[in-house]
């Protein structure tokens, strides 16, 4: 039977990555071989954890992001796709921002 949770063919942008489940999210997600794009306001903490990744086969980027700013969201997919190369090209990426007065949002950059 087929793993239904094989993450191996994606790219998987995890916010929070600096610290906490973040971190350690992306840590079991690159294991499984996923590529993973570490997003966080500040980017010193990614920058070890994006090292760590690389060390050990794994294929990481880490990138400034505040999930508050829409534009803030596009450049940092922006950032991804450059330093992930064509596999992240031409997928739907989708991401999930917090606006206090509207509620959660989608936000969604289409195919290219």
């Amino acid at each position: 039977m087929p793993d239904i949770f094989d993450v191996s063919k994606e790219i998987i942008l995890i916010t929070g990555a600096s610290q906490g489940l973040g971190r350690q999210f992306a840590r079991v997600l690159s294991a499984h071989g996923a590529a993973v794009v570490l997003a966080a306001r500040q980017t010193a903490k990614l920058k070890s954890l994006e090292e760590e990744i690389r060390g050990q086969g794994g294929r990481a980027v880490a990138v400034q992001m505040d999930v508050t700013d829409t534009a803030s969201i596009g450049k940092a997919i922006e950032r991804a796709e450059t330093a992930l190369g064509a596999a992240a090209r031409g997928r739907r990426i989708r991401s999930r921002r917090r606006d206090p007065a509207a509620g959660v949002q989608r936000v969604a950059l289409d195919d290219r």
